[in-house]
């Protein structure tokens, strides 16, 4: 007779694979979990401490959503180049069941999805907890070596600014304006990177390097 604590019982046998999936997905990530709850902890004590009102998850849903927008436009751009890969590379037709199902055991794979899970969840809430941070520096240290900078910077300019160099070059509303769309490009890069970490099997200790790096 089985007791409810042995390994073989129909009770352990029956546990969902879905729920063992997901605590070996949150084992497997525990470390960066653990690395953004302190982040989270140390932004809002921070910001405690400092007598602003502000803490990392007052705007969630709106982060939420912005974060939720650029994963599926970069999901979007890496669809699109997996079905060129796979049709055009590896001669598999969009038309066969084959296609399909690599999209399901691939691309969308039952082990991708649980992996990218939990650090998806929290993300957003690491993102914003540097930012926070990042606006309280002033309060704790004044930017007390700005002048120190700008005045070393006019000196390596021989006596102008780096700015004012530029100026005649880049000081038109056509290249302000492309340079602006290329930072923003340079950001949406940065998520592209960070989301094809975050998703991929193929090798956990870079995953896990270029994650903690990124933290």
């Amino acid at each position: 007779m089985s007791s409810p604590f042995d390994a073989t019982s129909p009770v352990a046998v029956a546990r969902p694979g879905w729920l063992s999936d997901l605590i070996g997905a949150l084992r497997q990530n525990s470390l960066l979990l653990a690395l953004v709850a302190l982040w989270l902890m140390v932004a809002n004590s921070m910001s405690a401490v400092s007598g602003r009102p502000y803490r990392v998850l007052d705007n969630g849903a709106e982060i939420y959503a912005v974060f939720f927008s650029i994963c599926v436009a970069c999901f979007a751009v890496v669809f699109c180049i997996w079905i060129f890969h796979t049709a055009i590379i590896r001669k598999i037709s969009i038309q066969t069941r084959e296609f399909w199902r690599l999209i399901f055991t691939e691309l969308l794979s039952h082990e991708r999805l649980f992996l990218a899970l939990p650090i998806l969840a929290v993300w957003p809430a690491l993102t914003n907890s540097f930012s926070l941070m990042k606006s309280l520096i002033p309060v704790f240290h004044p930017f007390s070596l700005d002048m120190f900078l700008h005045d070393t910077d006019r000196m390596l300019h021989f006596g102008r600014d780096p700015w004012a160099l530029l100026q005649p070059l880049l000081g038109h509303p056509l290249i302000t304006f492309l340079i602006d769309r290329l930072y923003a490009l340079w950001l949406f890069v940065v998520y592209f990177a960070v989301l094809l970490q975050i998703t991929s099997t193929r090798d956990p200790r870079l995953r896990l390097h270029f994650l903690l790096s990124s933290t």
